[in-house]
């Protein structure tokens, strides 16, 4: 079998997304995947998966650069002919089902950490983009043989709420998994409480309730440490 990985950028693919492509190549599976190189290309490559190349931005919003973006996973579709495409993020699942349509590949997982700004601000922009966001889900969601994974049940009410999708096509997974062989807890200073926040620091990625904790928090109790590390 196989199976095409679609996702923005090269390093979400290694921390995201890498093992799931190691444990399909050792099942017998041949994996491509097509994102945004950057620093991945070695350790990508080291691993028998065949890269692609894909000039995207997750921010841009210029029309001819989308248009190309779109042509290259069409491109990219026909070259390698998967099974299965995987695509994780809004840019990769919308544009997956437009470059379906002139492909013929039916067969899609689609992943969505969450649904973004669009859902969660208040900003005029955001009230803008709704409406267009929410038939270009629903329109994608419904294409072909298509399961959508979420990672917690508030995204799966709101899509249910505004029948974006079938609910028989939700699963939900509880994030991406830590690597416990490398990640392990120290042992306990009792004097100290340090509390991480490992993310990107972007408000409508928790900071700002992550901050307001931290004010409460520390009003009573000083040994308490909020941390932030991310790009």
């Amino acid at each position: 079998m196989k199976i095409l990985f679609l996702i923005t950028e090269d390093w979400a693919f290694i921390s995201h997304r890498l093992h799931l492509a190691e444990y399909s190549i050792n099942k017998g599976h041949e994996i491509a995947v097509l994102c945004n190189i950057k620093d991945g290309f070695d350790e990508i490559n080291s691993k028998e998966i065949k890269i692609y190349s894909w000039p995207i931005s997750r921010s841009s919003k210029n029309i001819y650069f989308e248009y190309l973006s779109i042509k290259k996973v069409v491109e990219t579709l026909r070259e390698f002919s998967p099974d299965i495409i995987h695509a994780v993020g809004l840019k990769p699942v919308i544009y997956s089902f437009l470059a379906s349509i002139f492909t013929r590949s039916q067969n899609r997982v689609l992943a969505l950490g969450g649904l973004g700004f669009v859902f969660s601000s208040n900003s005029w922009k955001a009230f803008l983009l709704r409406p267009f966001i929410n038939l270009a889900y629903k329109i994608s969601f419904a294409y072909g043989n298509t399961v959508l994974i979420l990672q917690n049940i508030d995204d799966v009410n709101l899509l249910n709420s505004k029948k974006i999708i079938d609910k028989n096509k939700i699963r939900i997974i509880r994030g991406a998994g830590v690597e416990i062989d490398k990640f392990l807890p120290k042992k306990e200073n009792k004097n100290t409480i340090k509390i991480l926040f490992p993310g990107r620091i972007l408000w409508d990625k928790g900071i700002k309730e992550f901050i307001e904790t931290a004010r409460s928090v520390k009003k009573n109790y000083r040994n308490v440490v909020f941390i932030i590390a991310g790009e």
